[in-house]
């Protein structure tokens, strides 16, 4: 099914697979690890896996045209499931996302479709399949 969500949190995401990650005019190709957004410090953090590299740069927007990860979630987090629904300290999880990755400043805008979308909000448990 089709979502655009909206994160406000710090988050970390890793794909399942290798990604390729736009920076400005810098690209990534090929990326697997660990990607965290700290807005405390205005950075991102891009740490490959199953090495020491690790890309910290200034915390604008950052892309990844192609991202798919088999399960996320938050907890205690502000986020905005277009159109029409709005959470300011709720849970999320998403199982089988593909799509779109933006994060910056705004936090994160997830595009993409998912096989599963479960929620919690102010006692409220919702699920979409």
């Amino acid at each position: 099914m089709p979502v655009r969500i909206r994160i406000d949190p710090d988050i970390e995401i890793a794909p399942d697979r290798p990604v390729d990650v736009e920076v400005g005019s810098v690209r990534l190709q090929g990326f697997r690890g660990t990607i965290t957004t700290d807005k405390a410090a205005s950075v991102i953090r891009i740490r490959q896996e199953g090495s020491s590299l690790e890309v910290v740069a200034p915390l604008e927007n950052v892309t990844f045209p192609d991202f798919s990860m088999d399960s996320f979630s938050v907890e205690g987090a502000a986020f905005t499931i277009e159109p029409n629904v709005t959470a300011a300290n709720a849970s999320l999880a998403l199982r089988g996302f593909r799509g779109t990755v933006t994060l910056g400043r705004a936090g994160a805008l997830l595009e993409g479709n998912v096989t599963e979308l479960r929620t919690s909000i102010g006692g409220r448990e919702w699920q979409l399949k």
